[in-house]
This record gives C-alpha cells, sequence and structure tokens, in this order.
C-alpha cells in the first residue's frame, strides 16, 4: 500500500514539474518574443514657465518603455514623448542608442507613436500584435524599464477593475481603462501588457496611495488610435457635446411625469458648435445611444460589462452618424448626429507642445486663460474662477475666442502704485473690447493719450500714460532680461 502510494505521490510530482517547465518554457519563448520589439525611450524635453513665459524652458531628462508595432513604427505613452526636443530608442539586445521622432501624438488618450529612421535598428525585431480586453481576475504581464533601469523587468499582475477613468496626462479626458495588481513605476510607461502572447494594454499610470496597483490602457483604446492615424493625421476623440443628469432619484422623475419604470437620462445642457448642436434639447430624455440602452445612471451594457455611455461615442471617429432615441414633451423621437471634437473644453486641460502666449505692455503681463496659466500663477480670484469654469457651459467661447486675463504686474515708474488688477479678466483696452489675446497689441497701438484697461467686475480702470509706454517697454525689457514684448504664436514649439 505504501508503494503505490510513493508511486503516486513520484507520478503527481513528476507530472507538475512537467507542467512547470512547460510554463516557465512558455514563458520563456514569450518573453524572447517580446525583447526582440520592447525599446528603451530616453526623451529630452523643455517645458515652459507659464508664470513668466519670456523665460527660456528648462531642460528635462526621463526615460521610458516603447514597442515596436510595425516595420518603422514605435508605439509609447505621449507623457513618455511630451515637449520632447531630442528622442533616443535602444532595443533591449542592442546597447546602441538610436535618434527617434515623433511621428503622432495624442495627449487626450496619452498614445504616441516614434520612429527610428536607421533601418539597422529594425533588424531582427518582431512587431507585437494586439489581443482583445482581458477578462478580470486573469493574469497579465507587465515589461519595462521602471526606474530608469536599462535592463527589462517583467512584473506579473491579475486584472481587478476595467473602467471608465479620468487620464492623468491631460487631466481633462476619460476613457476606458484596467486596473492590474502590479505596480506601474516611472520608466515603465509605455510598455506592453501582455496576454497569452499578444498586446492586451499599454502601461500608463500608477497610484502612488496604493501598492502594487497600476493603470493600462486597453486595447479598444489604442487600436482607435492607430485607426485614426491611418489619415496621416491624427483628429483627436470626437464628443457628444450634451451634459446629462442621471434621473435614478424617484422625486426627479416624478417632477418631469417620467414613468417609474423608464430608463434614461435628462439632457441639461446642449453645447453650440458642437456634434448634437440643434438636434438634441435640454429636458430631452434620452433612452438610447446607438441601439444600447441607456439605464437611469447613464450606463449601457456593453458585452458583458456594464459602462458609460460615454463609451459608444469612444469608439468613433470625426464624420461618424450616431444615432439617439429621445423622449421629448412625452414624444418619441429617433435622431440622428454627426460627431465632431469639441474644442472649447480643451482649455481645462494640461497644454503640451506649444510655447506660451502672452502680450506684455508697460509691464502689464496679458495672457490667455487656460489651465497651464490658472495653475502657474495659483489664481483664485473668485470673478476669474467663475468666469473660467463657466466659460464652455455658459456658451461664452461662441463669442469670446478665448479670456484674457491681466496675471501680472512688472513694477516700473509707468505703472507705479497701481495695486490691484492682478488676476483679473480684462474685459476692454481703449475702448476694444478683448475677445482674443490678438486684441491686445491691437488695442495698444492706437493714438491715445491715456491707456484704459477695463477690467472685468472691477470698477475703477487701470490708466497708462501713452506717450511713456514706448520708453518704458524697452526699459522693462532690459530690466527683466525679456526678449520679446509680444508673443502670440499658437503653433508647436520649434
Amino acid at each position: 500500500m505504501i508503494r503505490y502510494w510513493l508511486v503516486a505521490c513520484i507520478l503527481f510530482f513528476q507530472t507538475g514539474y512537467l507542467t512547470a517547465q512547460e510554463d516557465l518554457s512558455d514563458l520563456q519563448k514569450v518573453s524572447d518574443k517580446i525583447r526582440k520589439s520592447l525599446v528603451r525611450i530616453q526623451a529630452t524635453s523643455r517645458w515652459y514657465n507659464f508664470a513668466e513665459p519670456w523665460q527660456t524652458p528648462r531642460i528635462r531628462r526621463g526615460t521610458g518603455t516603447g514597442f515596436i508595432v510595425s516595420d518603422r513604427y514605435i508605439m509609447t505613452n505621449a507623457h513618455v514623448i511630451a515637449q520632447s526636443v531630442y528622442l533616443e530608442a535602444t532595443r533591449e539586445q542592442d546597447s546602441q542608442p538610436y535618434p527617434a521622432k515623433v511621428v503622432y501624438v495624442a495627449h487626450d488618450c496619452d498614445l504616441a507613436i516614434i520612429e527610428v529612421q536607421d533601418p539597422k535598428f529594425y533588424e531582427g525585431s518582431e512587431p507585437l500584435s494586439f489581443g482583445d480586453v482581458p477578462l478580470l481576475n486573469s493574469s497579465v504581464t507587465a515589461y519595462g524599464y521602471p526606474i530608469g533601469g536599462k535592463r527589462m523587468s517583467i512584473t506579473r499582475g491579475i486584472v481587478s477593475r476595467i473602467e471608465f477613468n479620468p487620464y492623468s496626462h491631460s487631466r481633462l479626458d476619460s476613457h476606458l481603462t484596467i486596473q492590474i495588481d502590479a505596480a506601474i513605476n516611472p520608466g515603465n510607461s509605455g510598455g506592453p501588457i501582455i496576454q497569452d502572447g499578444k498586446v492586451v494594454g499599454v502601461a500608463f499610470q500608477g497610484i502612488t496611495r496604493a501598492q502594487n496597483t497600476g493603470y493600462m490602457i486597453p486595447t479598444p483604446v489604442v487600436n482607435r488610435f492607430l485607426e485614426d492615424i491611418k489619415s496621416g493625421s491624427y483628429d483627436g476623440y470626437v464628443e457628444l457635446g450634451a451634459s446629462v443628469l442621471n434621473l435614478a432619484n424617484k422625486s426627479i422623475r416624478r417632477y418631469f411625469n417620467l414613468p417609474e419604470n423608464n430608463n434614461g437620462v435628462m439632457v441639461t445642457n446642449v453645447l453650440p458648435e458642437t456634434s448634437v448642436d440643434g438636434v438634441l434639447k435640454s429636458n430631452d430624455i434620452l433612452l438610447s445611444i446607438d441601439g444600447f440602452k441607456v439605464d437611469n445612471f447613464g450606463n449601457i451594457r456593453l458585452g458583458n460589462e456594464i459602462i458609460n455611455m460615454a463609451e459608444v461615442v469612444e469608439r468613433k471617429y470625426k464624420g461618424d452618424k450616431i444615432s439617439l432615441v429621445v423622449l421629448r414633451e412625452g414624444k418619441q423621437l429617433e435622431l440622428t448626429a454627426t460627431l465632431t471634437g469639441a474644442d472649447a473644453v480643451r482649455i481645462y486641460g494640461r497644454q503640451f507642445d506649444k510655447m506660451p502666449r502672452y502680450a506684455l505692455q508697460a509691464g502689464l503681463l496679458f495672457q490667455p486663460v487656460n489651465n497651464a496659466v490658472v495653475q502657474a500663477h495659483k489664481i483664485e480670484d473668485l470673478d476669474l474662477i467663475y468666469e473660467y469654469s463657466t466659460y464652455v457651459t455658459k456658451h461664452r467661447y461662441v463669442k469670446q475666442k478665448e479670456m484674457v486675463a491681466l496675471t501680472n504686474i512688472l513694477e516700473d515708474e509707468v505703472n507705479i502704485h497701481i495695486t490691484s488688477g492682478e488676476h483679473s479678466l480684462v474685459s476692454k483696452i481703449n475702448g476694444l473690447e478683448i475677445n482674443s489675446l490678438a486684441d491686445v497689441p491691437r488695442a495698444f497701438a492706437k493714438n491715445v493719450d491715456m491707456h484704459v484697461i477695463e477690467l472685468k467686475d472691477k470698477g475703477l480702470p487701470i490708466i497708462i500714460d501713452a506717450s511713456k509706454v514706448e520708453v518704458a517697454n524697452k526699459r522693462i525689457q532690459q530690466r527683466y532680461r525679456i526678449p520679446h514684448l509680444v508673443q502670440l504664436k499658437e503653433g508647436a514649439m520649434n
């Protein structure tokens, strides 16, 4: 009896040993394949000081990960190459760095494509292919170069959550994300997350307050980016252009005479110049979107998952049609909208790859109001913050291309004793309404005795002696070492 038990144990452990050996062999095969595709990226970037926009930008250096997805393209995160002026790419099996350049960048979903022009770089490489969204509780493997390391690192984790989440790079956009219980550290960014030998996500952000927790960009987002750039440029995400209110509260449903068992959400605001302008109306009850029924919380069922209805729009492109079923004044209507972006909302996101714009006259610094300016100057003026936060919802962007603020006063004889006005919105200069930064130098070019700067909701205007401005500008430039008084350029950095 003991002999049979010993034989059974030996067979069990031999079988387990062989299975483990097979698992290790399969893992080694996958690792060897990844090794041929993995790329270490070193970026030299320049970052501007929006509080003093004339200053020479600060140079920073960082590392990230990428992986080869075609015979010449390398995928990585947008935040790895943001603001970059020089890139180097190094293969895992080759210590020789090669110069690289950015081909496509999508700051709204934190993805980018870079390219090494020297064909030698790709010799022996094996482009990776993409898989499906992994199942909850399934295991995945992350490859990359965490904490700036020069050798490949491999960590394994479990898919713990799939949901719609904000992307930290832009601080504005939300997309589908997958949470895994594997640490995503600086340097891991842009690396492939692998399951069954295929890429199921791109590592992009971690949680500082949680151990061994990271996020990856799933393949629906990645595939949408790759499809978008097939045209030769990146158009970006489309937006519905409407705010909605969930209708889970029974009192709200009774107030609007809605059936207790009826699903849907209420449209509260339709933004002009967006996809549903002229299609949806305030107080419409949105019942379905592209054939997916919308529940009282604004969710739909997509496959086996309950997810935000925005995911339907997420997977479409500029110019695509979308069908909407709404309840309007008791009647059910079937509507169609053509999808486009919502450019006005970008003022709430981080600015990348663009020079700061400003106009400096008589020591008064004028800048367009956006996320970068508000953060750099630590603006807390309640009037300005209100106007900024409601710029889109109150539809002011239709008439006013951009809001302009007086953000700083550089002290000089010409503006001495002007003790208030900083961090205030500018409404008029010399009678000219200020609807864009370009209006500022145009207003100061007027032939007047006194320059009159009217600040919104601030009472008395700022008065500057026009005859003293030209000399004062030269003095201020020299005193504060400012190379240019005006920078209106909106294009990308040189």
